[in-house]
This record gives C-alpha cells, structure tokens and sequence, in this order.
C-alpha cells in the first residue's frame, strides 16, 4: 500500500532476470490522502533498498525496475514523482484477486 512507506509490498524477478521492487494500491488516487508526498516516500524507501549492498548480496544482481500497479493511471503531480524514480506502472484489475 502506498500509505506504508516503510515496507515493501512485493519483490519478483522479471522474465529478463531484472528485479521488479513492486508497490500495489487498489485504491483511485482522490482516496488516497497526500497521495503525492506518500508515493515520493514510498519510492525513496524503494532506492534506498535498491541501492544497499544487501540488495545486491541477496539477489545477486544490481538490475532492478521500479514498478508501480494500480487501479488507475498516475497524472499530475504523481506522474512527475514516478518519472523522477523511474517507476513502470502497470493497471490492476478492477477486483483483485488474492488466493
């Protein structure tokens, strides 16, 4: 979730062997309160991680993507802190599914 920026949600290796440092929200971004300073937080936390040596002690590797997954597409304000992290965002469904 985006409002916890001290965490992250999901680490999965991508089919190119890359890294992908997740974030996910099913909330809009008008529910989401200083959705902004929030995603700006979360992503910093992201880098710090990303750019540790533990990092690249567990997963051997220093390639990692960003990726943002969310109900609907970032604009405005949000956008720009996505571009300044590099951050890929992808849609999620209207009803996620967890098993």
């Amino acid at each position: 979730m985006i409002d916890e920026s001290d965490r992250i949600d999901i680490i999965a290796k991508n089919p190119r062997g890359i890294i992908e440092i997740i974030a996910f929200d099913t909330r809009k971004w008008s529910e989401i309160p200083n959705a902004k300073n929030l995603v700006q937080e979360k992503f910093r936390t992201y880098k710090r991680f990303a750019e540790s040596e533990s990092f690249v002690n567990q997963y051997n590797t220093n390639r990692y993507q960003f990726v943002l997954i969310c109900p609907e597409k970032p604009s405005g304000e949000i956008n720009a802190v996505l571009k300044k992290f590099d951050v890929l965002w992808k849609q999620s469904p209207d009803q996620p599914k967890f098993f």
